[in-house]
């Protein structure tokens, strides 16, 4: 039941969303307690998990977007 509640804050927080916003619909009472327990489980903080997840989808952006340039630059030769 917890790595559910914790899989449920990971979506929520890779869309970018404030804990507040969704900390009851994820079944906790406390800010004190979702982030303990995703320490707990998570092994980093809800701000390191959100850092590293934002990094890891703009580095990923970033490589989709020179594939595509590529693609672009190949098309435009021939």
């Amino acid at each position: 039941l917890v790595m559910e509640k914790i899989e449920r804050v990971k979506e929520h927080l890779s869309r970018g969303e404030m804990v507040k916003d969704f900390l009851k619909e994820v079944g906790y009472k406390s800010l004190v307690g979702l982030t303990h327990t995703f320490k707990k489980y998570v092994g980093q903080t809800v701000r390191v998990f959100r850092k590293h997840y934002t990094t890891q989808l703009e580095i990923k952006i970033i490589e989709r977007t020179k594939e595509l340039l590529l693609i672009i630059c190949a098309v435009l030769l021939f």
